[in-house]
């Protein structure tokens, strides 16, 4: 959550899980060797798909800065599987 927080829910107490259904997408993708480029397109799916966080024209609404951040915390936390 500290690098990826699309809604914006970090030091919310009550919301401490709310992206905990997404964690084995991410497992899987890491554990497999997903390039960077393929965790970025999950995490953009999640946002846009599942989240419908978009503008009018269908865009994400975060930029790709951020996903691609919250990607290189994922693969440094990839030594820990």
């Amino acid at each position: 959550m500290s690098a990826w927080d699309p809604i914006g829910v970090q030091g919310i107490p009550q919301a401490v899980d709310e992206y905990d259904s997404y964690i084995d997408g991410i497992y899987r993708l890491l554990s497999n060797g997903a390039p960077n480029g393929a965790l970025a397109q999950y995490l953009k799916e999640i946002e846009t798909v599942r989240m419908g966080l978009t503008d009018a024209a269908g865009d994400p609404l975060a930029p790709d800065g951020h996903r691609e951040a919250a990607v290189k915390e994922l693969q440094n936390l990839k030594s820990l599987i």
